[in-house]
């Protein structure tokens, strides 16, 4: 498939990243550039995940760079995993890489996607489908990114993506959720096939622009729920 172009900056990050010596999957805007093309939003920062504990990790992130900041965030109200915010600085530039740690990784597909000029490993496309479902439906304000990359994704052609395993992440990484919840008795995530129409989302309403779509959210959100229900069947 074709992807969209990322920072020079962006890209050394990467490279970076994959001299480190730890196991990680990229997740979120990079695969959704690497994937959807033009329909992509742009993207400036590297979101990942993995099963390694932070601590070790800072070490690593700060023999291979230069920094600024390195964040723990325990889990919260919203975020049903532990994560870290680094901020590195390169060429003058500042970095934003996030990261996630997912006690079930390991049972994660990994598949191999190149921009520009760097490989990398990242979570299947089913997965990052899976996750941005969830996303719409784990609070109560959720994202305007997420929708606009959710409909991006259900214009992909059919051949290209498993609805079998689109169904099994949602499964997996639901009963991941909840059970985090439960222990720090918060209300479970109540999933769903249809999104209503007057939902509120946080963010710029210029986001489809960045993907090139003229579309409004009802409209948007009016196609997704034509897209959604063969997950839940």
């Amino acid at each position: 498939m074709m992807h969209k172009n990322i920072s020079n900056n962006l890209e050394i990050a990467l490279n970076k990243l994959n001299n480190l010596d730890f196991d990680f999957l990229i997740i979120g805007g990079l695969i959704c550039n690497a994937v959807l093309a033009n329909h992509a939003r742009r993207t400036s920062d590297i979101d990942l995940i993995c099963d390694t504990d932070f601590h070790q990790l800072e070490e690593l992130f700060k023999k291979e760079f230069d920094v600024v900041r390195f964040l723990y965030f325990p889990l919260t109200n919203e975020a049903t995993e532990e994560s870290f915010s680094c901020f590195v600085r390169i060429n003058n530039e500042v970095i934003h890489i996030e990261g996630r740690r997912f006690d079930i990784f390991n049972k994660f597909k990994r598949s191999v996607y190149q921009i520009g000029q760097c490989t990398f490993n990242g979570v299947s496309v089913e997965l990052q489908i899976a996750e941005k479902i969830i996303a719409l439906f784990s609070i109560e304000v959720p994202l305007y990114k997420h929708l606009i990359d959710l409909y991006s994704f259900s214009q992909i052609d059919e051949c290209f993506i498993s609805k079998d395993d689109i169904k099994k992440y949602l499964e997996l990484l639901l009963t991941y959720k909840n059970n985090v919840k439960k222990k720090l008795k918060l209300p479970l995530i109540d999933l769903q096939s249809h999104i209503e129409i007057s939902k509120e989302f946080e963010g710029s309403l210029l986001l489809p622009l960045q993907a090139q779509y003229n579309h409004n959210k009802e409209y948007i959100i009016s196609e997704i729920n034509k897209w959604l229900p063969q997950f839940f069947d």
